[in-house]
């Protein structure tokens, strides 16, 4: 018997999370959440895994990355620490789907600084890639954070 292992790319991964969280929601299979996490420093360690991911959808050179990452952390005032390259989309998933669970235990108002902080790393070179675009409305999905209530500054996220 041969065993097969399905990888799953970062847009197939995330929409599946998106499924399971209402599914769960649906059936009763979720516990009540309780909002764990009340500040963004609570929860730096999850915001930095989460901008190397988004940093690197849309560019394929390090450098860029480099530059989007660095963009959204200091956009969103996050205490400053270097990009961990483990954090790919070509090696594994695992601590994207970690660092959204523990996001997803935090106050609006994490929510609210990481997305924000999310949008300035994709605007950074002026340009939102597809895959930048349907990464950050997945990820505001996830964290039932709207993009509407951004107004001007996700509006190019929105269309």
């Amino acid at each position: 018997a041969t065993t097969e292992i399905y990888t799953l790319s970062l847009h197939d991964a995330l929409p599946i999370c998106l499924v399971l969280q209402y599914l769960g929601n649906h059936f009763g299979t979720l516990g009540i959440v309780t909002r764990k996490h009340k500040s963004i420093l609570a929860v730096a360690d999850e915001v930095g895994v989460i901008m190397a991911y988004v940093a690197e959808a849309g560019h394929d050179q390090t450098n860029a990355i480099d530059l989007a990452y660095h963009a959204g952390m200091m956009g969103g005032n996050f205490l400053a620490r270097p990009r961990d390259p483990a954090h790919s989309v070509h090696k594994t998933l695992k601590p994207l789907n970690k660092a959204l669970a523990v996001l997803a235990r935090s106050t609006p108002n994490v929510k609210e600084q990481l997305i924000r902080a999310l949008i300035i790393c994709v605007r950074h070179d002026h340009h939102i890639t597809d895959e930048e675009r349907d990464l950050i409305r997945t990820i505001a999905a996830i964290l039932e954070t709207p993009l509407g209530m951004f107004g001007d500054e996700a509006a190019e996220l929105l269309h």
